[in-house]
């Protein structure tokens, strides 16, 4: 029995061998179970949907047609470009700004800037209204001390939906102490 993984749900003997198991004989009318553990490729591209699948005589020792079965089909999923933690590598510098992907449902990217206690800031987070990004409705999702926990008594003065122009974010913010901050841009998932 030989395991592929192919980029399309036709699996042959010229796809990607993952691994093979010996399988002695099965009798006519019969049938058996077979399980088989193997490693992936570390070269998957994301966004690709690969299908791995198994052909019981791969070597052809025996002469027959269509012993192929495609068991298990996948998609890459993308990488994330910015973590949703302290350990993001996200920098923000004051009158800076910067660009992410929100690569899923659900993601958050965090940008930690230096702030000192007391300085106030305002965070604007931009999509396709004023055309300075790709989403039509962004969610600045909370901002969070050194620690990653939120930086405020209350979330709805550290987080913010459609204050900002149009259906942008926007939220100005006095930090407390000196010290990293971290803010969680986003996408709005109400529509």
């Amino acid at each position: 029995m030989g395991y592929y993984l192919s980029t399309d749900s036709t699996i042959t003997t010229s796809d990607t061998l993952l691994d093979d198991d010996y399988v002695s004989s099965l009798r006519s009318g019969r049938n058996g179970n077979e399980y088989e553990g193997c490693y992936l490729p570390r070269n998957l591209r994301a966004g690709q949907t690969y299908y791995i699948g198994a052909i019981a005589d791969y070597t052809g020792r025996v002469s027959e047609s269509n012993n192929a079965r495609v068991l298990r089909s996948f998609t890459v999923a993308p990488t994330d470009d910015f973590s949703q933690n302290t350990g993001t590598q996200g920098r923000l510098s004051l009158g800076g700004n910067k660009t992410g992907n929100i690569e899923r449902s659900g993601d958050q990217d965090w940008f930690r800037i230096r702030l000192n206690a007391g300085q106030r800031v305002r965070f604007d987070l931009e999509g396709s209204p004023t055309n300075r990004g790709t989403l039509s409705d962004t969610y600045l999702h909370g901002i969070y001390d050194s620690s990653g926990d939120l930086a405020g008594d209350d979330l709805a003065n550290v987080s913010d939906d459609d204050g900002g122009t149009s259906t942008n974010s926007r939220v100005t913010f006095t930090a407390s102490s000196p010290g990293y901050y971290y803010v969680a841009a986003g996408w709005c998932l109400r529509q």
